[in-house]
């Protein structure tokens, strides 16, 4: 998640830690799905973390472990705005915007992702 008014991105890194910082410091602009190069240390607040080096990273033995090409039948359970594609997640937001119906078959990008609810890794449709 990017919140660019308030200049904050959360993140998750290669060793699976998730979390949060400013970016202004050391970055224009920062989009979700995009792999950053950043030096960082845990503060001891709620998951913030104290950055130190922050670029933007192209290399793309990176970029598999974070992102993946999706494509299936979604699965849209009655009474349910969300939706999955095998195991990705597929927000109520995206359902709607793209007007998705159960059955469908659709394709796109998906980012590894971490569900606090549930307390464990996986993948969310971007």
């Amino acid at each position: 998640f990017v919140n660019k008014d308030r200049k904050i991105l959360n993140f998750i890194s290669s060793d699976e830690k998730a979390g949060f910082f400013k970016y202004e410091r050391f970055l224009q602009s920062v989009h979700v799905g995009e792999i950053l190069k950043v030096r960082f240390q845990k503060n001891d607040k709620d998951g913030r973390y104290n950055v130190y080096t922050a670029t933007k990273h192209v290399d793309e033995k990176f970029r598999d472990q974070f992102l993946r090409k999706v494509e299936g039948r979604i699965a849209i359970r009655d009474n349910n705005d969300f939706g999955f594609i095998n195991d990705v997640f597929v927000s109520r937001e995206i359902v709607k915007k793209r007007n998705l119906e159960n059955g469908l078959t659709v394709s796109g990008e998906a980012m590894k992702s971490f569900n606090k609810g549930k307390n464990q890794w996986g993948w969310r449709m971007l």
